[in-house]
C-alpha cells in the first residue's frame, strides 16, 4: 500500500458522512503517530528534484520551498538543489530571494 493510499484511507475514515468522530480517539492517534514516524525523516522535495534532473531542467530552473517542514532539513534541501527555503518570510524577502536566484542561474 502506498503512502498516498494510506493517508487517503485515514482521511476517508475521518470524513465519512454521518459518522460521529470523537475528539479523543486512541486508535486514530496511534495510526497518525505511525504515519508521522514513517514520514518524519523523509526530505520534502527530493522527488521533485529527481524528476527535474530526469527531465534535464534542474540546472536552469529555480527551486524554492516554503511552508511547514522540519527546519533541520533546510541545509540538506539547499545541498540537493533548492535555491532557498522559507519557514517564514515576508513578501519582500521572498521576492528578493527569487530575484537573486534567477540572477545566479543566468551567470
Amino acid at each position: 500500500m502506498s503512502d498516498e493510499q494510506t493517508m487517503k484511507e485515514i482521511l476517508k475514515e475521518r470524513l465519512t458522512p454521518g459518522e460521529h468522530i470523537p475528539l479523543y480517539n486512541p486508535e486514530a492517534l496511534k495510526r497518525i503517530e505511525k504515519e508521522f514516524d514513517r514520514w518524519k525523516n523523509r526530505v520534502v522535495g527530493e522527488d521533485l528534484l529527481k524528476a527535474a534532473e530526469k527531465a534535464r531542467i534542474k540546472e536552469h530552473t529555480v527551486f524554492l520551498l516554503g511552508g511547514i517542514f522540519p527546519p533541520e532539513n533546510a541545509s540538506k534541501l539547499k545541498e540537493m538543489g533548492f535555491s532557498a527555503t522559507f519557514l517564514s518570510a515576508t513578501k519582500e524577502e521572498i521576492i528578493s530571494c527569487i530575484e537573486s536566484a534567477l540572477a545566479s542561474k543566468k551567470e
